[in-house]
């Protein structure tokens, strides 16, 4: 019992990996301008949730039963599942996994909404980096939890993104780097200067 239900933890987090892709594009684009970028990640989505339900019997509705009877060999890698319940219960299935894959895409998009901040963070560094190993990640979202995150402030990002060209939004961040980069050394310049007074008039009293 143990053994399933760390399965099914395990698949409940690959259908949320997958899923986020287009979870993240309907929040910063909306709804109506989700692209099809993620669609080969709803499919396997797809599958995992009907393997989920037919295979290893993780629904609540139908039961702990494998629905499909197991042909060929796993080891020969031409393993399949023949049919063998009526359109009935066909039916069933599939609002089953139309159900899961909702429900968890719903779970997935509401955690990211709520960790906006992390998502706006770690998709500007994509677009510089292309790939974050778990450390990066990890070092980054504690960045942005701590205010120490030194890129574009998230709603100008947020702007940027929205315009939905790869490459205008990577030209509007670095000039939008540039512009800001511009303005914290300006404040360190005039932060300095402050200090120097301040030392001087200290040092004539």
């Amino acid at each position: 019992d143990h053994k399933v239900s760390t399965s099914q933890k395990q698949l409940m987090s690959e259908l949320k990996v997958l899923l986020g892709g287009r979870a993240a594009e309907e929040i910063i684009f909306g709804k109506e301008n989700v692209t099809t970028g993620a669609s080969n990640d709803m499919e396997r989505s797809s599958a995992i949730a009907r393997a989920m339900i037919t295979q290893f019997g993780m629904s609540d509705e139908l039961g702990t039963i494998t629905y499909g009877e197991r042909q060929g060999s796993q080891f020969l890698g031409n393993e399949f599942y023949s049919k063998n319940y009526s359109e009935e219960y066909a039916k069933r299935i599939d609002e089953e996994v139309k159900n899961l894959v909702a429900r968890v895409y719903e779970e997935t998009k509401k955690t990211l909404e709520e960790h906006k901040e992390e998502l706006l963070g770690l998709s500007q560094v994509l677009i510089e980096k292309e790939t974050l190993d778990r450390d990066e990640v990890y070092e980054l979202v504690e960045e942005i939890k701590s205010g120490k995150f030194n890129h574009i402030p998230f709603e100008e990002f947020e702007k940027i993104a929205i315009a939905r060209s790869p490459e205008k939004i990577e030209a509007e961040m670095k000039k939008d780097q540039e512009e800001w980069k511009r303005k914290r050394e300006e404040f360190k310049r005039r932060a300095q200067e402050l200090k120097e007074k301040e030392e001087n008039i200290s040092f004539l009293n």
